[in-house]
């Protein structure tokens, strides 16, 4: 049950919905559906997580691309010594 609730904790979910959660397993098969019903919408919750990473990492990757190029054309020789 520990893992569980680190898993659900990391994935943004709040200490109170962890705590529900919890006491819903308590009640036993009678919750089935309804803790089923958390991890659906914590699942949804990763997947919409995840498609933001994507989005913030193409961003950074094009910005490092684009910086990359910018540098390499841009480099001066100054010779060593030189005032």
């Amino acid at each position: 049950m520990r893992d569980l609730i680190e898993c659900l904790k990391s994935t943004g979910m709040s200490l109170a919905e962890i705590k529900d959660f919890v006491d819903m397993t308590k009640q036993g098969d009678a919750t089935l559906e309804s803790r089923l019903a958390v991890f659906r919408n914590q699942r949804d919750v990763v997947k919409r997580q995840i498609a933001e990473l994507r989005r913030r990492y193409i961003k950074l990757d094009v910005v490092i691309t684009s910086g990359a190029s910018c540098t390499s054309s841009m480099k001066i020789n100054i010779p060593y010594g030189s005032k």
